[in-house]
């Protein structure tokens, strides 16, 4: 799961991303800055950001992430903590 560079310029916001690294912390995620995401293989792929639940990182390419960026990869996490809610199973 990750974000690809869609060009359009967000200025960025270090109060939003604070608050976003405290959840993360919380639940156990760190995030990482990039100088480019890699497939499996090495690969350089498009993508700014990427989010890899298994390994509770995010990656983030340093100096291209904008103010949708760490939200939208904290939302792959949220959504995965909100699979074990018993008012949410029948979305599921």
């Amino acid at each position: 799961m990750y974000q690809e560079d869609n060009n359009i310029s967000k200025q960025f916001n270090n109060q939003l991303n604070s608050k976003i690294q405290n959840f993360l912390s919380k639940i156990g995620v760190n995030t990482i800055n990039v100088e480019q995401i890699l497939d499996k293989n090495g690969n350089p792929l498009s993508a700014i950001a990427v989010a890899k639940m298994l390994d509770r990182i995010i990656q983030v390419v340093e100096n291209k992430a904008d103010i949708t960026t760490l939200p939208e990869e904290a939302a792959h996490f949220f959504v995965e903590l909100l699979k074990d809610n018993q008012l949410l199973l029948p979305f599921y």
